[in-house]
């Protein structure tokens, strides 16, 4: 790709998407992971819906929940740093790509 070529942006996958597809392709409705995990339906709607980011707390619970299908809170905080990283780069890119490594002797 040429310099002056601009890349393609793809938006960052929000941890909303991953959880909403996960409780489809368990026929899992979010009612029901609300209930399980004794919390308000609104919060988990308005993650699959990506209103809300995860919580450290809600990256524990939805671990707990998921441990048989190894989705740990491990996994669930990956993909909220992952988006968060790279929504920053998805809205100041121009920012950072004008700035220069500090050069140190050794």
């Amino acid at each position: 790709m040429g310099a002056t070529e601009k890349r393609r942006r793809i938006e960052p996958l929000h941890v909303g998407f991953v959880l909403k597809e996960i409780l489809h392709d368990y026929e899992i409705t979010q009612s029901a992971l609300a209930k399980h995990l004794n919390i308000d339906y609104v919060k988990i709607n308005e993650i699959c819906n990506e209103k809300r980011n995860l919580s450290t707390d809600m990256a524990m619970k939805l671990g707990k929940a998921f441990e048989a299908l190894d989705l740990t809170y491990s996994f669930w905080m990956g993909i909220q740093k992952d988006y968060e990283q790279n929504l920053e780069l998805y809205k100041n890119s121009e920012v950072y790509e004008k700035i220069e490594p500090i050069v140190v002797s050794g």
